[in-house]
């Protein structure tokens, strides 16, 4: 029994939506097969591709078709974040700092998309940059001030940030003197 492309495309992406993946592959390869023109096709099918195969060299492909066919589509540029971090060479800053670009292009065109917003922040934590990934925290945290797990990065960065300027504020005393 053929199944039309909109019932593969409504299926798969369900099957997607509930983590099952490997299940949802070959109905987002059939709907791409007819129609490779659906941005969110493309970014999920790239995902499945990714994690079921654990080869992300076609996803890296029909990404980047697809930054060329939809440059303002952010949700490309989160993917290739991801998989720029995850599966990039082995050096991890290289990685990092290839995430960060992409995830800041996604920024840039969804500055109100939470999990945009957080992944940028964590790509900055891993980089060191703590500063930067307090704002973005911060900004996650304005965007949805009901997610628990934004919020409790935003409360460690804080301490963290307040542990520093203290050992900062205390390495400039230049004499201690002990008191008998």
């Amino acid at each position: 029994c053929e199944i039309s492309p909109e019932k593969a495309r409504t299926e798969g992406f369900a099957l997607y939506d509930n983590g099952n993946y490997e299940e949802a592959l070959p109905f987002l390869e059939k709907v791409f097969e007819i129609n490779s023109t659906d941005p969110e096709l493309i970014v999920r099918l790239a995902y499945c591709r990714t994690v079921v195969n654990d080869n992300p060299t076609s996803a890296i492909e029909i990404l980047t078709d697809s930054v060329i066919q939809f440059p303002d589509y952010a949700r490309t540029y989160y993917e290739l974040s991801q998989i720029a971090y995850q599966y990039g060479p082995a050096q991890k800053d290289i990685n990092i700092d290839q995430a960060l670009e992409f995830s800041g292009k996604a920024v840039e065109l969804a500055p109100e998309d939470v999990s945009i917003l957080e992944n940028h922040a964590n790509f900055h934590m891993l980089r060191g940059n703590l500063d930067s990934a307090y704002v973005w925290y911060k900004t996650a945290n304005n965007v949805a001030p009901d997610q628990h797990e934004i919020r409790m990065r935003l409360i460690q960065i804080e301490s963290i940030l307040q542990q520093r300027t203290l050992l900062d504020s205390l390495s400039g005393i230049d004499t201690i003197v002990f008191r008998p």
